[in-house]
């Protein structure tokens, strides 16, 4: 069977992000996040990755990164939200470039 799994990011801050699959597709998500955080670097590892399916069948890559930093530690500006990319159009989300 094909491992599935759609994720659908947060649109805008303070709204619903969600993960989408068979049960092929979330237990293999799963055992990535474990192997992530018992077995990955906690800061600087390059993390597990794995090879899913949308729902339209194309395939996909996706990386389990664990990075045991405190909420509020200028190390997460390395990885920020998807609402505030800068991006060369305006996609009516994002912060379109100057």
């Amino acid at each position: 069977m094909r491992k599935v799994v759609n994720v659908y990011g947060q649109p805008m801050e303070h709204m619903p992000a969600t993960i989408v699959g068979n049960k092929a597709g979330l237990e293999t998500l799963v055992e990535a996040i474990h192997q992530a955080m018992y077995y990955g670097r906690p800061f600087t590892g390059t993390g597990q990755t794995v090879n899913l399916y949308a729902t339209d069948g194309e395939g996909y890559e996706v990386t389990v990164l664990c990075r045991d930093w405190g909420a509020t530690d200028k190390s997460w500006q390395a990885y920020p939200a998807f609402y505030h990319r800068i991006l060369g159009y305006d996609d009516g989300y994002s912060i379109p470039a100057r």
